[in-house]
C-alpha cells in the first residue's frame, strides 16, 4: 500500500505543497513510489491512477517552457496547470523505443506560459 509520505527527493504530494522552481534550467530526481494520486488530466487519456509529484513555477515574462522526462523508467504523464487547474499543455507519450530517453516517457516541446501566473508541473 503507497504511503503517500513524500522523501523529499522530488516535487511536492499536492499543489499547495508544491516544490517551487526558481529559475530556469531546472533539474531533478527522484521517484513517486512514496507519493500518491492526486490529479489527473485527459491527455489523451484519463483515469490515470499513477502517483505523481507538483512543482509550481511563476515566470517573470511571458515564456515558452520545455519540460522533458528522458530517462525515466517508468511510463509518464507529464502536464502543467494553472492555479485553477485549467490545462495548460500535457503529454502522454513522447518517446517511444528511444535507447536514451525510454519507452512512454513523456514530453512537453511547448507551454506557453504568462508573466507572474504560477503554474503547476504535474
Amino acid at each position: 500500500m503507497n504511503p503517500g509520505t513524500p522523501d523529499g527527493r522530488e516535487g511536492g504530494e499536492t499543489m499547495a505543497d508544491a516544490v517551487v522552481i526558481g529559475a530556469l534550467p531546472y533539474g531533478d530526481t527522484g521517484n513517486t513510489a512514496d507519493n500518491i494520486d492526486d490529479y489527473d488530466a485527459v491527455c489523451p487519456y484519463d483515469g490515470s491512477t499513477s502517483p505523481d509529484v507538483v512543482y509550481s513555477y511563476t515566470p517573470a515574462a511571458d515564456e515558452v517552457l520545455f519540460i522533458d522526462l528522458c530517462g525515466s523508467g517508468y511510463d509518464t504523464k507529464l502536464y502543467v496547470m494553472d492555479g485553477s487547474m485549467n490545462l495548460i499543455a500535457c503529454n502522454d507519450d513522447f518517446y517511444f523505443g528511444d535507447p536514451t530517453c525510454g519507452n512512454y516517457t513523456s514530453a512537453i516541446e511547448e507551454a506557453y506560459v504568462s508573466a507572474s501566473v504560477e503554474y503547476f508541473i504535474i
